[in-house]
């Protein structure tokens, strides 16, 4: 068996059982050795975070160094494709994430982690920033909750460590990567293939203005220091962020969100948007967007790229009905 996933047991058991059950899970772990990819589920973060043995025996089994694919899921947020207020309220297991990445040796053998839960605090935040340098695919959902309206110091590009293998990052519900967060990412992980940014900002962050006229032929322009991304993924992304994505050179871009107008602006704004995309994917139109239709087409041809009507929302939520 190299998978196992496992869902950890709530405290409203009596103490003395639910002790004894978190002793014979980590006794079942222990014997794990040849397990390559692990999951745990849970629902409280509060009895999470006091499963001290059964964190200890996780710890063991990274440092061990069999352990490549590792993620954390909160059933609470994976069971609802909307916000919901009383997940503020959820206790974060804190003490998971610094028994488990406090040292980049323990990490070293980690090639795909996934974080499903909610928000990760700023020392927490440092150490997935930090010692996850050999990861190949990184996604983060909703656990980075410190939103500022503006752009994120804490999730700035100097807070995390140079990765050349890092070829998969997304990054969904994490209100603190501002669309300027993006580009300095996308700049800083060369390796990068594949980029998923959804609802990552918010519609009142700080808005940047769209880059100046000629800015595609700067030096420093993304498109002339890295080779282009196989896919980037971008869901309700609202139009001034688009313009400003539209420096990421892509050689596949998905734009899936309801209003599709945006994308046919951004296009039609200026040819220097989106420079090297073969495809473009956006979300289905109505029968009677026949004007819309017509300029993707023609911003299309004019970049000799494919255009598709089948970009699928992977994270519905209100935000696509939010103003410009």
């Amino acid at each position: 068996m190299n998978y196992l996933n496992f869902k950890v047991p709530g405290s409203s058991e009596e103490p003395s059982v639910w002790a004894v059950l978190l002793e014979s899970i980590a006794l079942v772990l222990s014997q794990c050795t040849h397990v390559t990819k692990l999951a745990i589920y849970y629902a409280s973060g509060q009895d999470l975070a006091q499963a001290t043995v059964l964190i200890d025996q996780l710890a063991r089994m990274l440092e061990g160094g069999s352990i490549r694919h590792f993620g954390i899921y909160s059933t609470i947020f994976m069971g609802h494709v909307r916000y919901l207020s009383a997940w503020d309220s959820q206790i974060v297991p804190a003490a998971l994430i610094q028994a488990l990445f406090n040292t980049r040796d323990r990490c070293k053998s980690l090639r795909r982690v996934e974080l499903v839960m909610n928000k990760i605090e700023h020392t927490e935040y440092e150490l997935v920033q930090q010692n996850l340098s050999s990861v190949e695919s990184l996604t983060i959902l909703r656990a980075s909750r410190r939103y500022h309206g503006d752009i994120d110091l804490s999730f700035g590009v100097n807070k995390w460590k140079a990765n050349p293998n890092l070829t998969r990052l997304h990054l969904a519900h994490c209100e603190p990567a501002h669309v300027q967060n993006i580009l300095d990412l996308v700049r800083h992980f060369p390796s990068l293939q594949e980029l998923l940014w959804d609802i990552s900002g918010h519609y009142s962050d700080r808005r940047l203005p769209a880059p100046e006229p000629g800015w595609s032929q700067m030096p420093t322009a993304l498109h002339n220091i890295r080779k282009p991304l196989r896919l980037l993924h971008l869901e309700h992304v609202i139009e001034w962020e688009l313009a400003v994505l539209s420096q990421i050179p892509a050689v596949e871009v998905v734009v899936a969100h309801y209003e599709v107008y945006r994308i046919g602006n951004v296009l039609s704004s200026t040819r220097e948007n989106f420079i090297g995309m073969q495809v473009l994917r956006v979300s289905p139109l109505d029968e009677s967007d026949d004007s819309l239709s017509s300029k993707l087409e023609e911003e299309c041809r004019a970049r000799d790229a494919i255009l598709s009507y089948d970009a699928e929302i992977h994270f519905p939520c209100s935000c696509c009905y939010n103003p410009v």
